[in-house]
């Protein structure tokens, strides 16, 4: 919806999304549902800030749904050294259950 211009009723199903990946993980990233959906709920609140982006003055939403974004991120990957990370953690999300990863992105 969001692609074809029709933003409100994309705002909503974000939210509806939001709101049910909500409730089967937890806000900070961390255990509490499964695995997929904390990846889920990260990239939602980044497709949502992102629909925010091309709103006018929207701009305080889309600070406040990366940041949370980046919350829930911190909680999938953890460091294994300071500054290195699993690369292939990182990667967008799980569609149709392939993982989009490629080999390199692992150590």
């Amino acid at each position: 919806y969001a692609l074809a211009g029709s933003a409100i009723t994309a705002e909503g199903l974000y939210q509806s999304s939001l709101e049910s990946l909500l409730k089967c993980s937890s806000s900070d990233g961390s255990s509490g549902g499964p695995p997929q959906a904390n990846i889920h709920l990260r990239n939602t609140y980044m497709w949502y800030a992102d629909l925010c982006e091309n709103w006018d003055k929207r701009e305080s939403d889309v600070v406040r749904l990366r940041k949370l974004a980046n919350e829930v991120g911190k909680g999938i990957h953890e460091e294994e050294e300071e500054g290195t990370e699993e690369e292939w953690l990182k990667k967008d999300g799980l569609n149709g259950g392939l993982w989009f990863f490629s080999l390199g992105d692992f150590r």
